[in-house]
């Protein structure tokens, strides 16, 4: 390739290898092209680090292998946060015959009713039982029990709850609804 010659502030010619047939690759050409290059690099890297940061800091569902999401139509609205379902007024609405919760286990994950409802039935002891809205309270997910963590984990973004329904790490703003039951009949119904 034949060598062009600049003229740069009234000093003496530099001349510069042509890149193509169609121009000149002056010093300041190249320092541009590096400068996008080098650019455009970073911005990848620290978009791969930023998604990798992402899955340490808020895996979806790490850990929580037998809490897989679940589809579900989305949980009545009250106050911008899902609603205890199964509040309508009309007939009690059975989670289970009592003898499917046994004192001691962790809670159980039953859906209710036609929509399927899901709550998490646990048996206290002494006749007592606890049913919890499995809606997480960030955005509605349904929230099952982790024996590897043992805490009820959110799968959508990791939101976990104390068995008693208590928010104790990750997004989730309020604690679970806790709905009233009683015994019917050898069934559990909500009240």
């Amino acid at each position: 390739m034949p060598e062009e010659t600049n003229q740069h502030h009234g000093a003496t010619p530099v001349n510069y290898p042509a890149d193509s047939s169609t121009g000149v690759s002056t010093p300041s050409d190249r320092l541009r092209r590096q400068m996008i290059k080098g650019g455009a690099g970073t911005v990848l890297a620290v978009a791969a680090v930023w998604a990798g940061w992402t899955k340490v800091l808020f895996p979806e569902g790490a850990g929580a292998e037998s809490v897989p999401p679940q589809p579900r139509s989305t949980p009545p609205m009250q106050g911008g946060t899902p609603a205890a379902p199964g509040s309508p007024a009309g007939a009690a609405q059975t989670l289970g015959a009592v003898t499917l919760f046994n004192a001691g286990d962790p809670p159980k994950l039953v859906t209710v009713g036609e929509e399927k409802q899901p709550y998490l039935v646990e048996n206290l002891g002494d006749g007592k039982f606890r049913a919890l809205s499995a809606f997480c309270t960030h955005k509605g997910c349904t929230v099952d029990w982790s024996a590897k963590d043992n805490a009820l984990v959110c799968p959508c973004h990791y939101g976990k709850f104390s068995r008693d329904g208590k928010n104790i790490s990750g997004p989730p703003p309020t604690p679970l609804a806790e709905s009233p039951t009683r015994v019917e009949n050898g069934e559990l119904v909500l009240a």
